[in-house]
């Protein structure tokens, strides 16, 4: 197999490789996952990455086996490799962590999934993997709706963007409701969301996407992130915010700050903007906080995965109405995740990025 551009590629007959904590005598390779292979110390590109051979998973009492179908690729990965995440840290030669779609190969016969079913599961970047069964519940989708929307405007992106306006900031109709990062795939289905229950919606994106987010997301103002932000605000024709939706922390955040109405929720979501950083930047002046008398919320949607019927009840008929989208990029070949990745991180690539290993 030819090298990949910008991924090392290593595993010859005989190697030693760990996988699912067990390790074995790697013969003939015939998986294939991807490792860190150093911590960035600033920006990320595909040369931090290795490709690896080994063998696939035998499962262990009460395991399935599972072939990866799609893999999503989420910003909250970078403070994983970080080692800022608050649930994770990755360290160098650790394979890449991160959500999936995968095939169940092999199930135990009492099991919760049998053999042929999809299931949402934390696979990371591989091809093959060994779960415990009755940690996995079969993917249920109606007709007609694709499964990969299932990592994205339906699954865990949607679910934290509707978890943020309804159960922590309670928005209301006619709410003003302001979004940054809103071409991903939270912010888009933050507007969307915010839009079907009658909000004002405001989408702070890169100059290239202004037209995706008012056109193709139906935002009722779109703001560029990088231009004058804190200017365009002062000019007067924007309404002050009463929930600001972020996603991407420094200087933006900072702006949203300061164009809040009276009583404002502040949904602190993510934090693109520092993600590539080696150092913590210094947080915002929260003076204009107290003189909006505002609130902060810090999401996590681990919080809420209790919710996702409630949100699927509300999610899929927008999404079959065409009141619910969200532009895909996906990549081909799981030797393009590191690229996909990288692409995602420094804003190249448009909507949810995904990769799709099996055709």
């Amino acid at each position: 197999m030819a090298r990949i551009p910008g991924v090392r590629e290593r595993g010859r007959s005989g190697m030693i490789c760990t996988d699912i904590s067990i390790a074995y005598f790697v013969p003939m390779p015939n998986n294939r996952h991807i490792v860190l292979r150093q911590r960035p110390a600033g920006p990320i590109d595909p040369d931090h990455f290795d490709l690896l051979r080994c063998r696939r998973p035998e499962p262990a009492p009460g395991q399935a086996v599972l072939a990866v179908e799609w893999l999503a690729m989420d910003p909250y990965l970078r403070s994983v490799i970080a080692g800022r995440h608050l649930g994770a840290a990755l360290a160098p030669g650790e394979r890449m962590p991160g959500q999936g779609i995968a095939r169940v190969i092999e199930a135990p016969a009492d099991g919760p999934v049998q053999p042929g079913d999809p299931v949402v599961t934390d696979c990371g970047w591989t091809e093959w993997v060994a779960r415990p069964a009755e940690q996995l519940r079969r993917l249920e989708l109606p007709d007609g709706v694709p499964p990969q929307t299932a990592l994205g405007i339906l699954g865990m992106p949607g679910l934290t963007a509707w978890a943020g306006l309804h159960r922590v900031a309670a928005i209301k109709p006619g709410e003003v409701v302001a979004v940054s990062s809103a071409s991903g795939t939270v912010g888009a289905a933050v507007l969307q969301l915010a839009r079907a229950h009658g909000c004002i919606t405001i989408g702070i994106t890169s100059e290239t996407k202004l037209d995706y987010v008012k056109e193709e997301l139906g935002a009722d103002f779109v703001l560029s992130r990088t231009g004058d932000l804190p200017a365009r605000l002062a000019a007067g024709d924007i309404p002050r915010f009463d929930v600001a939706f972020d996603n991407t922390g420094g200087e933006v955040l900072a702006a949203m700050l300061d164009h809040l109405a009276l009583h404002a929720r502040v949904v602190l979501c993510g934090l693109m903007a520092q993600y590539e950083q080696s150092e913590r930047p210094p947080g915002p002046n929260l003076g204009p906080v107290i003189g909006a008398r505002a609130s902060l919320h810090g999401l996590v949607v681990y919080d809420h995965f209790d919710a996702l019927p409630e949100f699927l009840a509300t999610a899929l008929p927008l999404y079959r109405s065409g009141r619910l989208r969200c532009h895909e990029t996906v990549y081909q070949g799981l030797d393009q995740a590191p690229e996909a990745f990288c692409a995602l991180m420094s804003g190249a690539s448009h909507g949810r990025v995904l990769v799709r290993l099996k055709q």
